[in-house]
């Protein structure tokens, strides 16, 4: 389990929400002030599904990044905001990069 804290500002180093993706999702709750966070996380595809695939490069093969179905592993995080001044869903989808051919 991890645990997020805030980066900087009023709040540096405060607990934000903890972190679990063994089983491939999690969901979190945080209050800021009249504000509610409610958090999913994701990870896509899960690790147990995962296969090696090839990346081809000029003259050699590199090690891929488990691509299964063809693509890379995602994980992805939404926060659904609602608060006296606030309705809103905050998407983030972050894919994993190949290496760079030479």
């Amino acid at each position: 389990m991890a645990v997020v804290s805030f980066l900087d500002g009023p709040s540096k180093d405060l607990h934000f929400h903890n972190l679990n993706l063994t089983t491939g999702m999690w969901e979190a709750l945080h209050v800021c002030g009249d504000d509610l966070y409610f958090g999913t996380f994701g990870c896509y595809p899960p690790k147990a599904q995962t296969t090696t695939t090839t990346i081809p490069t000029t003259q050699q093969q590199q090690p891929g990044l488990g691509n299964v179905n063809g693509r890379p592993p995602q994980w992805e995080s939404t926060w659904h905001v609602k608060g006296p001044k606030k309705d809103q869903v905050i998407r983030t989808v972050y894919t994993a990069v190949g290496p760079r051919p030479n």
